[in-house]
């Protein structure tokens, strides 16, 4: 930052931090990286775009690492290609309280088997493509996500609606169609 300053840089130069989710240590039991909770697929994303963000405000709307381009190409005013997955979210750069997503699509490589999950702002659910390797978690009541919900009745709704979700976002993965 200060060598932006310096260059007399800062007040033109979008600044995006991010960065890779790390390794689980000890949280459910896992010491490596390829799992579908929470400590895995959140990642840190800081965002600086002159005239428009505030310095700390916050946002809890859901995005993807493929929103970037997007929103790069939208605050650069330039024409971003038609067969992007992401969306921009510059309405949340410019509304912090303002949602962009409903759900948002993790996949995860465990040797040869790919795991998939969808969240919503309640609810994460995980596919692991074998018999019974299903996962339900209510992230309002179970924040760490310690009780798999996935073969209560109770939740049996919840459990088709989110299914269909993560079919739908599966569907519209391209590097998945045809799959």
């Amino acid at each position: 930052f200060d060598a932006l300053k310096e260059r007399g840089l800062w007040d033109n130069t979008i600044v995006i931090f991010t960065s890779d989710h790390g390794y689980h240590l000890g949280e459910h039991y896992l010491w490596g990286k390829v799992s579908l909770f929470e400590e895995c697929a959140r990642v840190p994303l800081i965002v600086r775009v002159p005239g428009m963000t505030e310095a700390g405000s916050k946002t809890e709307a859901m995005v993807e690492h493929v929103d970037i381009f997007p929103t790069l190409a939208q605050l650069c005013e330039v024409k971003a290609p038609g067969h992007l997955q992401g969306r921009s979210f510059v309405p949340v750069l410019r509304e912090p309280k303002r949602p962009l997503r409903e759900d948002v699509y993790t996949v995860v490589a465990r040797q040869t088997r790919l795991g998939r999950a969808i969240r919503t702002e309640r609810w994460r659910y995980a596919d692991w493509e074998m018999p019974g390797q299903f996962e339900l978690y209510d992230l309002k009541n179970d924040p760490r996500e310690l009780t798999n919900l996935v073969k209560k009745a109770k939740y049996a709704e919840v459990v088709v609606m989110m299914k269909k979700r993560l079919a739908a976002r599966r569907k519209g993965a391209s590097s998945e169609r045809g799959q």
